[in-house]
């Protein structure tokens, strides 16, 4: 195969190396925010338990609450996951093909309006004040993570946007 039957590629830049790495990082984050734990409850003074946001969000639709649990899963899980999975879908089709790339970044820019950290506190809150006595509930490491991996991801979609919408080199 001839150099001229390769399609066009735009170079990878070291920038678009340390956005890709970003991401990875957003990723991992964000996978660890789900499954530490999240909030620590404690009940009645002694009774303690910590939730993840996984465990959270099971509890919604184990306790008929599916509605609010759909709203957190899709809005708290799938769509922060899909940015972060679109992101590196976005690189890639940049390196290949630069025009199929914007396609992407249009879906990253209208899903990262919906993909928010505050869809989860609310759910959190809505999780403590759902009829239980509670003496005192606690942050844990996940929210942290998940918050870190969210914001990171955010941060990785400003990177990209400005990756595709530079120029092409000549």
């Amino acid at each position: 195969m001839t150099d001229a039957a390769l399609p066009s590629q735009n170079p990878v830049s070291p920038f678009q190396w340390l956005v890709e790495f970003a991401l990875t990082i957003a990723f991992i984050l964000f996978v660890a925010g789900l499954f530490l734990p999240a909030l620590s409850i404690t009940q009645l003074g002694f009774i303690s338990r910590e939730y993840s946001i996984l465990e959270g969000i099971d509890r919604f639709f184990r306790n008929g609450q599916e509605l609010i649990g759909a709203v957190v899963l899709i809005f708290s899980v799938f769509l922060p996951l899909a940015k972060i999975i679109a992101g590196f879908l976005a690189l890639r089709q940049w390196n290949r093909h630069g025009h199929a790339a914007k396609r992407t970044i249009g879906f990253l820019v209208a899903i990262s309006k919906w993909a928010m950290a505050d869809v989860f506190v609310l759910a959190l809150t809505i999780l403590i004040i759902n009829g239980q006595l509670i003496n005192s509930a606690d942050l844990r490491p996940g929210v942290a993570f998940f918050t870190a991996g969210v914001l990171l991801s955010s941060l990785c979609m400003l990177g990209i946007n400005w990756i595709i919408s530079r120029p092409k080199p000549a």
